[in-house]
């Protein structure tokens, strides 16, 4: 299989200079601890970007003067106000650039960046980091920043990994780890340990009995339903009071199989002895496990891309002008993956002298492109360079955050904060890695989920031709603001 490497593509242009670049200023803070003062974290942020932008007045840079200010909401997911106000004014036509003191500020999850760039782009719109140079109006630009991404992003799994860790070695000492209390248990004051709750207590054995009189969980529900048996209500830390819903199927299942109320937690798939107290006898609970593995309950599977396709939506066959779609077919226990030209599917094999091509064989020859791309702009030093800045700023930022919330903090806030400066400081990534990262670009591409994988293709790609022997890559054109 033969690539030409072209990328000269077919992007949107628009001549002449914009009178001017609407700029919006966004900010954020994961803890609320601070926001009370008068020059607040956000406050420094704002000032930061206020300047970028008069910085760049000469290029027609515009301050809007909404505030997009997020302060104690996490950046690990998008359920934040200010920032879907935000999109929804990129939607609009609103704005041109966003502007953040750091790109973690935007978010830290890679799949929700690589989103987020390709969101930008379909609106004409782009981003700007103050404390960081990134180009993501090419395909080299935005393969550095997403590598970049990676590399963050591996540090906080790691990070969460060394948590996990913590979680399951108390787990294994039958401790309890925190979370939402279950029907039957309330969680003593200093949110330590569990105690028995006598009258939930009640209701729970009332369950069990329940299902090994009705022996369905259908019945059950019924029956719950007829004496008003609900799930937990309990009072949150902020004083809101929130559950006491009705239980539906899956819910009862996971109370029916929840070791907890014979005196045990769960760990992945054991269990240990608890500090806590019983609930249900045992020759019950082993009776309601029996009944239900003989009914066979099963819960739903979560949806897997368990062939990562990454370049379904992208390929086509230029001999029909049709997109080529994935295709599987399996032989005794070996499967074998195919991109078919959706014309010869749906008129015939004989109608497309393409017809279908080894899904491993153009995947293979995709990835060789962009690898060659992002080896061409040689950003190995660049990389690196950046994730030496940004774990620098993050470990300063945390020792601030460390002195300035002092003592008087919440004790789990504090600990956060000095567990993630302490993997932070161990957890180093070598030179070497990120030159292996660049100049192999597997590795990187294997830490990535096959979501990802097919979110970054979409981001870097726009099109791929193939006539049966040769392949042509349109990488994406450059996100022209106007």
């Amino acid at each position: 299989m033969k690539s030409n490497g072209r990328g000269n593509g077919n992007g949107k242009y628009f001549s002449g200079k914009p009178p001017s670049v609407r700029c919006a200023v966004y900010v954020r803070k994961s803890i609320e601890r601070g926001l009370e003062q008068e020059f607040n974290s956000l406050d420094a942020q704002r000032e930061s970007c206020a300047a970028y932008i008069a910085a760049h007045r000469s290029n027609g840079w515009v301050a809007l003067a909404d505030d997009y200010s997020d302060g104690g909401f996490s950046g690990s997911n998008v359920d934040r106000p200010a920032w879907q106000r935000l999109m929804t004014d990129v939607e609009s036509g609103h704005v041109d650039i966003i502007v953040v003191y750091r790109v973690d500020r935007l978010t830290r999850s890679i799949r929700d960046f690589i989103q987020l760039i390709d969101f930008l782009e379909t609106h004409g719109a782009s981003f700007a980091s103050v404390t960081e140079s990134f180009d993501t109006t090419t395909p080299s630009g935005r393969a550095f920043l997403t590598m970049l991404m990676t590399f963050a992003q591996l540090e906080r799994e790691t990070i969460a990994e060394r948590t996990r860790d913590k979680i399951a070695a108390a787990r294994r000492k039958g401790k309890w780890t925190g979370g939402i209390p279950v029907l039957g248990y309330d969680v003593t004051p200093d949110r330590g340990k569990i105690v028995v709750n006598e009258a939930e207590a009640k209701r729970v054995r009332v369950i069990f009995e329940l299902y090994l009189e009705m022996g369905s969980l259908k019945e059950t529900l019924r029956e719950m339903n007829r004496l008003g048996i609900t799930r937990k209500r309990w009072r949150k830390r902020d004083g809101v009071e929130t559950g006491g819903k009705p239980f539906n199927k899956s819910g009862l299942h996971m109370l029916l199989t929840n070791p907890i109320f014979v005196g045990r937690v769960k760990l992945d798939d054991e269990t240990h002895e608890g500090e806590h107290a019983t609930i249900v006898d045992t020759a019950v609970w082993d009776e309601v496990q029996r009944r239900l593995q003989a009914n066979g309950f099963k819960k739903a599977a979560a949806f897997r891309n368990e062939h990562g396709a990454f370049l379904k939506g992208l390929l086509h066959c230029s001999v029909c002008n049709a997109r080529m779609t994935h295709s599987v077919s399996r032989k005794g226990d070996k499967v074998y993956r195919y991109y078919v030209c959706s014309r010869a599917q749906r008129e015939g094999w004989s109608s497309c002298l393409v017809k279908s091509v080894t899904a491993g064989k153009m995947e293979a020859a995709v990835l060789d492109e962009i690898r060659a791309v992002i080896q061409d702009h040689r950003i190995e030093r660049d990389v690196w360079g950046e994730v030496v800045k940004l774990r620098r700023e993050r470990i300063r930022q945390l020792e601030r955050e460390i002195e300035i919330t002092g003592e008087s903090a919440d004790p789990k806030i504090l600990q956060r904060l000095r567990d993630e400066l302490g993997a932070l400081n161990e957890a180093q990534i070598d030179r070497d890695d990120v030159a292996t990262a660049v100049s192999d670009f597997t590795p990187l591409w294997d830490a990535l989920t096959y979501q990802e994988q097919e979110q970054l293709a979409m981001l870097l790609i726009e099109k791929i031709d193939y006539d049966g022997e040769e392949i042509e890559i349109r990488f994406r054109e450059p996100a022209h603001v106007g």
